[in-house]
């Protein structure tokens, strides 16, 4: 396939990684100083699979118009050969720390679609996560929202919280039906 535009590709529209602010313009400033160093990955009919984030702030820094597609089975690896560049170069040892800081940054968990994709029958992410990370991002996300509360919860003087440990999902939001029922706000 020749060269194409990154508007011809269609973003992950269920991309578990949100991204932020900070990692993109990390992404964005990486590009304008060092210029492209990582490929990303399309299917067959050009959506994105990794690098969401990376096209999108290429796109933004005007490398839209030259995407060079390698196609390839997965039974392979693919380089990309940066001829400009050599190890020994201070640009070069910078570029390797943005390109780790920048994907480190970048990462920001969309924890419903995470959790959907863990409880799907056709997805299988146990390689990459355990059930306890699954729910110790589900109860990072809780915090965040306590946290940010400006009233105490219920219109009391001070708000409780209870911390509840499941054996499973499942149980977890039969526990978590079962307290709102009974007229207490949980969050997941």
């Amino acid at each position: 396939m020749a060269g194409i535009k990154l508007s011809d590709l269609k973003q992950d529209n269920k991309n578990a990684n949100l991204g932020s602010p900070r990692g993109q313009t990390a992404i964005e400033t990486s590009l304008q100083k060092y210029g492209a160093a990582r490929s990303i990955v399309v299917d067959r009919d050009n959506n994105i699979l990794c690098g969401n984030h990376l096209a999108e702030a290429a796109s933004t820094v005007g490398l839209d118009e030259n995407v060079i597609v390698v196609e390839t089975t997965g039974n392979q690896v693919v380089a990309v050969k940066r001829t400009d560049l050599s190890i020994e170069d201070s640009n070069a040892r910078e570029l390797a720390y943005a390109d780790n800081q920048s994907a480190s940054l970048s990462l920001n968990w969309d924890i419903t679609q995470l959790k959907e994709d863990w409880e799907s029958q056709d997805i299988d992410l146990s390689p990459f996560f355990t059930e306890e990370e699954i729910i110790n991002f589900s109860e990072e996300s809780v915090e965040d929202v306590w946290e940010d509360e400006e009233e105490p919860m219920l219109n009391q003087e001070v708000a409780l919280r209870l911390r509840v440990e499941c054996s499973t999902m499942e149980e977890k939001m039969e526990l978590a039906s079962r307290l709102e029922g009974e007229g207490y706000r949980v969050m997941l």
